[in-house]
């Protein structure tokens, strides 16, 4: 009963009713020990005894204090068991052989605390989930089934260049609208003369066009801050009324 650590290669229930006969009792080695729900059920009952355990993905063991996991070859059932075994996981890199991109996402969606890192290909280009930039200009598709399929994968993804994809504007303009929290760029035609969607400054001038007959197609270049069209004799601008980051705009004569 003065016992002050101890080593558990096993624990049942009787075992949890007996530790209470140990009230020196500081800690516990269970590295040993596969008994999961006992275990969690003896820390619970006895908050201040020091437990560590182990947990195996296949080859590889790690202590259950773990943060950060780099484990190869993964098998999503054993990553689906094992991870709630580990309270403090924060970040896990996959590599080698993986799963399918969608059971991986089965995994990513179970733990929402937990990052993981894993490598996969949107159109033919390689990226991975923390990849905040996708480039995937003069890559001609069909539809964008791939690549909204594969968003969810993404932790951060920020912006998509889709300039010369072959989509309509309206295609474009409704994939924004769709995914808000991912930019997709693609390039427009402005009084004859083609301006990237993510542009932040809109002069005319700047590029020597002598005219400006069609300026509607700017409603789609929604980073735009600033506007010069003086001396232009532009009479409609009412397409500003869609740009929420125009901060000045120059209408001189």
């Amino acid at each position: 009963v003065s016992r002050k650590e101890l080593v558990l290669d096993s624990l049942s229930r009787n075992d949890l009713d007996v530790l209470a006969y140990f009230p020196m009792l500081s800690s516990i080695n269970a590295d040993q020990c596969r008994d999961y729900d006992a275990l969690s059920e003896l820390m619970e009952l006895y908050p201040d005894i020091a437990v560590t355990y182990t947990v195996s993905f296949g080859s590889l063991t790690v202590a259950h204090t773990e943060t950060n996991l780099t484990i190869e070859n993964p098998n999503a059932a054993d990553l689906l068991t094992q991870i709630p075994r580990l309270p403090y996981l924060e970040n896990v890199t996959l590599t080698g052989t993986l799963p399918s991109n969608e059971e991986l996402l089965n995994v990513k969606n179970a733990f929402p605390h937990v990052t993981f890192v894993w490598s996969f290909s949107v159109c033919g280009v390689q990226t991975n989930t923390l990849a905040d930039f996708l480039d995937l200009s003069g890559i001609r598709m069909g539809s964008t089934e791939e690549l909204e399929a594969a968003l969810p994968y993404f932790y951060q993804l920020a912006k998509v260049d889709m300039v010369d994809c072959g989509f309509s504007n309206e295609q474009m303009d409704a994939l924004n609208k769709r995914h808000p929290k991912t930019r997709f760029i693609w390039e427009v035609l402005v009084s004859g003369k083609k301006f990237r969607t993510d542009i932040r400054y809109f002069m005319p001038n700047k590029y020597k066009m002598r005219n400006l007959s069609r300026l509607d197609t700017l409603k789609y270049c929604k980073d735009i801050e600033v506007i010069d069209i003086g001396h232009y004799g532009v009479s409609d601008i009412s397409f500003i009324e869609d740009l929420p980051k125009l901060r000045c705009l120059l209408v001189l004569d």
